[in-house]
């Protein structure tokens, strides 16, 4: 049989993911004998390089050798890939932020220096999710490695409605390369819808009645951050959330009118109103005015009234 030794620092097998060890033999049939033989440096050996010879034997014939080679190097810093290569849907309501905070996570191995962490112009990051936040963080390696550390981001309050996109974190370590986290958000404006009708007419009676009969209009709204806020610009008029009770007057400063909360920043709500009781005979002193429908950061719209009182005949 065929004998083959392995040098110091080496080890062989039969088969690429076979046992590897010191030595293997190779049965002959007939005299003959065939294998490939499958050669590694060890693992765990220190940084330097490595030669030597394997030896191939056998009893009466004379000893054959393969020269081996290889190095063990020291390796490059790299920063761990991120958990994710995009964050998106970062997002609130003008005058609301900042963003609800999102998370990846990082880390490093051969490091020679810490990792940065860059978060972009509009957006900041923490170690923590709910406080800390901060423009760059560093994250300081032991012995060469950070482990896994996970990085929350969020997306700054006070900014102008628009899209904040195609920015990045940016992770940097003194010669590893350069890491990024695409990032995605926006701030919105909330938007009051035109009511339905715009124009509300016929709010009449006659000295010594009312008050007027109620009529109705429908009034909504997406991305509120606020109350919306009801509020007639006369107080000749009041206005209720429902057509039989609750009649409240126009607001005073901050006080009166209705102010209806949103449900996840919405609203769709039906606003009764009448013309209050008690108001001296005219046919153009209770025209032309408005309830003014408004809610922080969001445009405001005007539903118009018309009423009369009458002399009695």
């Amino acid at each position: 049989d065929v004998v083959v030794y392995a040098p110091s620092n080496y080890e062989i097998a039969t088969s690429s993911s076979g046992t590897y060890g010191d030595n293997l033999t190779v049965s002959q049939t007939s005299g003959s004998a065939s294998m490939t033989i499958y050669v590694r440096l060890k693992a765990g050996l220190s940084v330097g390089s490595y030669t030597g010879n394997v030896s191939i034997t056998s009893v009466n014939a004379a000893s054959q050798s393969v020269a081996v080679s290889g190095s063990v190097m020291v390796p490059d810093p790299a920063i761990t890939d991120p958990s994710v290569s995009s964050l998106s849907g970062f997002i609130y309501a003008q005058g609301a932020g900042p963003s609800s905070a999102q998370t990846f996570t990082t880390g490093g191995i051969f490091l020679n220096a810490p990792i940065g962490v860059k978060a972009p112009a509009d957006y900041e990051i923490s170690t923590t999710s709910g406080s800390g936040y901060t423009d760059s963080l560093t994250l300081s390696p032991t012995s060469g490695t950070v482990a896994t550390s996970t990085i929350y981001v969020r997306l700054k309050s006070g900014l102008s409605v628009g899209t904040y996109n195609a920015d990045s974190v940016v992770m940097t370590s003194t010669g590893a390369t350069t890491k990024f986290v695409k990032l995605n958000g926006s701030v919105i404006a909330g938007t009051i819808n035109l009511p339905n009708p715009s124009t509300l007419s016929g709010f009449n009676y006659s000295t010594g009645n009312g008050p007027s009969r109620v009529q109705s209009f429908t009034v909504s709204a997406v991305n509120l951050i606020d109350s919306l806020k009801i509020s007639c610009q006369s107080s000749n008029f009041e206005v209720s959330l429902s057509p039989n009770s609750g009649f409240v007057p126009g607001f005073s400063g901050n006080t009166g009118g209705l102010a209806i909360a949103p449900t996840a920043g919405s609203v769709n709500a039906t606003i009764y109103v009448r013309m209050v009781a008690g108001l001296t005979a005219s046919s153009s002193a209770y025209l032309n005015k408005r309830i003014n429908i408004t809610s922080f950061g969001s445009n405001t719209v005007i539903d118009t009234l018309n009423g009369v009182v009458y002399s009695p005949s």
